[in-house]
């Protein structure tokens, strides 16, 4: 069930009681060797997030910086910034999952 603030909640069969259940968000960002810092578009309604960024041919974590942003600067539910130390280079894909 999706209430009005656009929370996610499920429920039991066999009860009243609602539990919040996680929604996840996935995407795939390319460097291009000049931009470090990526807009994230998850939908998820919260600014409590997790975010895992993965490098695809390596399979390996990369540390970002993450803050819940857009691409104006603006602090927002539905948007997340993903921030590199360098730009990544030009072709190199990163898997980000987006948990909230």
């Amino acid at each position: 069930e999706v209430d009005n603030a656009g929370a996610v909640k499920a429920s039991s069969g066999s009860s009243d009681n609602r539990k919040q259940v996680a929604r996840v968000h996935n995407q795939t960002i390319t460097g291009d060797n000049s931009s470090a810092n990526f807009t994230i578009l998850h939908n998820l309604g919260t600014t409590s997030i997790t975010v895992s960024v993965r490098e695809q041919s390596s399979y390996q974590h990369v540390e970002c910086a993450i803050a819940t942003m857009d691409g104006s600067s603006a602090n927002s539910t539905n948007n997340c910034r993903v921030s590199f130390a360098t730009s990544p280079g030009t072709g190199v894909k990163y898997d980000v999952t987006v948990i909230g």
